[in-house]
């Protein structure tokens, strides 16, 4: 039963890896840009804190009214 579990488990992380890695191909993270990856550490996590702030407050519903 226990080995069941722990391979079960050690099934469940290789899927999930190779999902992680589908994605990462899927979609093009934009703090890969060299211009994140040259910024001082501080001012990173302020970029990304704004970008949490700004996802955080957005209002999706009034953010599409203009589509239509």
């Amino acid at each position: 039963m226990i080995n069941e579990q722990a391979d079960n488990i050690a099934q469940s992380v290789v899927e999930s890896t190779r999902f992680h890695k589908l994605l990462e191909e899927q979609y093009e993270n934009p703090f890969d840009q060299k211009k994140f990856q040259d910024m001082p550490e501080e001012t990173f996590d302020n970029e990304v804190n704004n970008l949490i702030e700004w996802c955080e407050d957005l209002d999706y519903d009034k953010y599409i009214e203009s589509w239509f």
